[in-house]
C-alpha cells in the first residue's frame, strides 16, 4: 500500500489568510477545525517529503511530521510557499545536534537550486551544511529514483518564469499517485506522459473554488474535467481515489470545508483538510 498525509492544504497565503479579514477568512476563524488551513505539503508513507514550505516547522510539532528521520524532499516549484530555502540551516550545526546522519536530500528545478544558493550566499552561518543538504536538479519527464520510489516530474502549467511541476509517484508494487497541485489545467505534453497509465490516487489542485479556472490554478470546474478526461483515456480504475486540494481564500465565494465535501462528493472527490490521509 501507499499512504499520503497532507499536512497543508492551503494556497500561499493560508486560509485564514496571514493579514486578511475577508468574509471566507472569518468563517474560517468562526468555524476552525478542518476549515484551518495551513501552507501545502505532503509526506508519502511518512518518508518522502513533498515540498518544503514556511509551514514545515508547524508541521513537525502538530503533526508529528518526523522531520528528523525523513531524508527525501521533492519539491514542485520555487514559490516561498513551497521552498523556504532558509529552514533548511536548521538540519546542520549550530541548529541541529543529533537526529538522522544522513543528509537530506532536495530533489527540485534549476530554479530550487538557485534559491538554494542564494540562501547560502545571505544567511549561512552553518558550520557543516554541505555535509547536511544535497540537491539533486531534476527535469520534466525525466523519471528519477528515490528510496523505492519511481518519481516521474510532469510539467506544471503555473508559473511561465520558471519551470513548474507536478509528480507521478510509483512504489515497487506499481501503486501510482499523481499529486498535481498547484496547476491550472494540465499542458498537452502532460496529458500525453499520463496516456496509458493507471492511477491509483489523483491529487487535483482547487484553488480557485467555485469560480472557474485561472491561468495557474484549477477550481471545481477543471477538477472535474480533468477526472472525466483521466477516466476517458482509461487511466483510471473503479477504486482510484480523487483528491482535491490547495485550497484559498481567494475564491470568490469560499465554502466550508464541510460545503465544499458537499459539493465534491456527488462526482466522486474526497476534499483535503489539514491531517487527512489516504491509503491505496
Amino acid at each position: 500500500t501507499m499512504k499520503i498525509k497532507y499536512l497543508g492544504t492551503a494556497a500561499a497565503e493560508g486560509w485564514p489568510a496571514l493579514f486578511c479579514d475577508c468574509p471566507s477568512c472569518q468563517m474560517a476563524r468562526e468555524l476552525g477545525g478542518k476549515n484551518i488551513r495551513t501552507r501545502a505539503q505532503a509526506v508519502v508513507d511518512g518518508r518522502l517529503l513533498i515540498d518544503f514550505g514556511p509551514d514545515t516547522y508547524l508541521h513537525v510539532i502538530r503533526d508529528g511530521l518526523k522531520l528528523h528521520e525523513i531524508n527525501h524532499c521533492i519539491v514542485t516549484h520555487g514559490h516561498c510557499d513551497h521552498f523556504y530555502a532558509t529552514d533548511l540551516m536548521m538540519k546542520a550545526r549550530p541548529y541541529a545536534q543529533s537526529g538522522s546522519a544522513a543528509p537530506f536530500h532536495v530533489y527540485g528545478t534549476k530554479r530550487i537550486g538557485e534559491l538554494y544558493k542564494r540562501m547560502r550566499d545571505v544567511d549561512d552561518d552553518c558550520e557543516n551544511l554541505d555535509d547536511c543538504v544535497k540537491l539533486s536538479e531534476i527535469y520534466p519527464f525525466q523519471p528519477f529514483s528515490v528510496l523505492n520510489y519511481r518519481v516521474t516530474p510532469l510539467r506544471a502549467a503555473h508559473d511561465p518564469a520558471e519551470c513548474c511541476l507536478i509528480f507521478l509517484i510509483e512504489d515497487e508494487a506499481g501503486k501510482t499517485l499523481l499529486y498535481g497541485n498547484d496547476t491550472a489545467y494540465f499542458p498537452e505534453e502532460t496529458w500525453e506522459q499520463l496516456r496509458g497509465r493507471r492511477l491509483d490516487l489523483v491529487s487535483l489542485d482547487c484553488t480557485m473554488g467555485i469560480l472557474g479556472d485561472g491561468a495557474t490554478h484549477m477550481g471545481w470546474n477543471g477538477d472535474v474535467r480533468t477526472k472525466e478526461r483521466l477516466e476517458a483515456m482509461g487511466c483510471v480504475h473503479d477504486n482510484t481515489v480523487f483528491i482535491l486540494n490547495h485550497f484559498s481564500h481567494n475564491c470568490g465565494h469560499g465554502l466550508s470545508h464541510e460545503e465544499m465535501e458537499a459539493l465534491a462528493a456527488p462526482k466522486g472527490f474526497l476534499v483535503a483538510c489539514d491531517g487527512f490521509t489516504a491509503e491505496v
